[in-house]
């Protein structure tokens, strides 16, 4: 035998005893899942038939992410298939019937299905009866959705995911893949439904993340208290959030992630909430609801690491509350880092002489700490001043970290001069979206002086419509000399074209057969 055979039977030796190895093995196998090819099952059941030393690493792998559960129950000899596509049990369970089908499900860890309209998950149900005990043993993660136009959470869906459901779980997404669906649903108070949720705390009493996608038959959440360590809820149906179920959400001590759509439940009203209340939360995400009962949650939130809070068409009330929201929102100085409010509109008789939109910003000039703002009020005003220079330089002396920076509404107008003093105190900024208003008379921004402006490298995007502006190639120069590495813009028209021919060395005044606009 030659010295190059014996080195290459040598080689593949090793190469045995390594994946022979079981963590090894395991990396190497979670490299080819990793590594974006669509061939990665292939790759790993090629693998897993070439050795048997090193099979059973594969297999795990190969099954431990199941997008349905369908293709396991062909495991099962006892059942069959009939005319209409859907399974059942022909003759009782035998011991050795369960072999096969053990053999594999004990590999799932996170089931993802979604449930077609036609289809029918009654045998699961049926099947457990028969096992009492999980299906999936070792499942930690279960999604199931259901296809369905204007279904909503009720008896069966529940029934249907309880066959999976571990002492290990960690996270549900359960309900329908149309979450977005106004409004209750008809049927209301389902008694039986609500006895079923109670049990669910049992089933899977180490569950850390919860969705429930969807209007629910029921109008308390009241058993979520029972999962103690409870650290993410996210709620389609925030009609059931009473007042007895968001002071039992108050009290959960590791919810860090609270998620609501439709906020505006009638029974929710102002009461005593815990001591401590949401001691834990990190991120509130809140799309459509109420400008008071959003002021009643904000109130309640006594977490010292609140960093982020998403509000999204937010209404039923007024300027004055709204300013007692961003006033509830200063509390969080020490801790806020992202704040992205939009709301549907507020109204409020107002003098001339009143400032509100200053009224509206000065408490968050407190938040020292952010790094994305963005404040979208829905409201429209007319004859609205321009804020002055010294306007931006205190915004950006109290936001010197932010990156993004998004204010839109008629009532908020700034001028070059602020723009300019906003971005020489913030180092970081990538990103600014405002109402930009270009004076015409002296101190302008067509008078400024652009070589006692620091440029901002850092910026890279910029929308900023442009009101008032007679000379778009001076302002043109004076923006590509703030940001000179813009990359994406929208400004008016003229401005872009002038824009595009500062940056292109064209000659004033040159259309651009092509302009870099967002």
């Amino acid at each position: 035998m030659s010295s190059q055979s014996s080195a290459r039977l040598l080689g593949l030796s090793c190469g045995q005893h390594v994946l022979g190895i079981t963590e090894i093995c395991r990396e190497v196998c979670l490299t080819v899942k990793d590594s974006g090819r669509e061939t990665w099952r292939r790759d790993l059941m090629a693998a897993a038939c070439c050795c048997r030393a090193m099979s059973e690493t594969p297999i795990e792998i190969l099954w431990e992410d199941m997008i349905s559960p369908v293709p396991l129950l062909a495991l099962l000899p006892n059942l069959s298939m009939n005319s209409s596509g859907v399974y059942e049990i022909v003759r009782p369970f035998k011991t050795e019937d369960w072999i096969r089908f053990d053999a594999y499900t004990r590999h799932v860890r996170t089931l993802r299905y979604e449930h077609p309209h036609s289809g029918n998950c009654t045998i699961y149900q049926k099947i457990f009866n028969q096992k009492s005990s999980p299906l999936f043993p070792f499942l930690r993660s279960i999604q199931w959705l259901h296809s369905s136009p204007r279904s909503f959470i009720a008896c069966p869906i529940i029934m249907e995911i309880i066959p999976f459901l571990t002492l290990s779980m960690d996270h549900i997404v359960v309900g329908d893949l149309h979450r977005y669906i106004h409004g209750p649903p008809d049927s209301q108070g389902d008694s039986k439904f609500y006895s079923l949720l109670n049990t669910l705390p049992t089933l899977c009493p180490s569950l850390k993340s919860l969705h429930l996608s969807g209007p629910m038959s029921t109008t308390s959440l009241f058993f979520v208290v029972g999962f103690t360590q409870l650290g993410s809820l996210s709620i389609d149906n925030g009609h059931c959030v009473n007042t007895l179920t968001l002071s039992a959400l108050a009290s959960l001590k590791f919810l860090h992630t609270l998620s609501v759509v439709n906020f505006s439940s009638p029974a929710l009203q102002t009461s005593i909430m815990p001591v401590q209340s949401f001691p834990s939360l990190k991120t509130l995400d809140i799309v459509r609801g109420s400008a008071p009962h959003l002021l009643l949650l904000l109130t309640s939130v006594s977490s010292r690491s609140f960093g982020r809070c998403h509000v999204e068409e937010v209404g039923g009330g007024s300027i004055d509350d709204m300013v007692l929201l961003m006033k509830q929102l200063a509390r969080f100085h020490l801790s806020l880092v992202e704040l992205r409010w939009k709301s549907t509109g507020a109204e409020r008789e107002l003098g001339a002489d009143v400032d509100f939109a200053t009224e509206l910003l000065q408490p968050l000039f407190t938040l020292g700490r952010l790094e994305w703002l963005e404040l979208d009020l829905g409201l429209t005003y007319s004859n609205v001043p321009t804020f002055p220079g010294v306007f931006g330089l205190k915004m950006g002396q109290s936001w010197p970290k932010i990156r993004q920076l998004t204010i839109q509404s008629s009532m908020f107008q700034f001028s070059m001069e602020s723009l300019a003093e906003f971005i020489s105190q913030c180092p970081d900024v990538v990103s600014i979206c405002l109402n930009l208003s270009v004076e015409t008379d002296a101190g302008s921004a067509s008078h400024m002086d652009i070589a006692l402006i620091t440029p901002r490298t850092s910026l890279v995007e910029i929308r900023a419509p442009i009101d008032g502006c007679r000379d778009a190639y001076r302002l043109a120069g004076i923006l590509h000399h703030l940001f000179p590495n813009l990359k994406k813009w929208a400004l008016s028209n003229d401005v872009n074209n002038e824009l595009v021919n500062i940056i292109m060395g064209r000659p004033a005044g040159t259309r651009s057969a092509r302009s870099k606009q967002v």
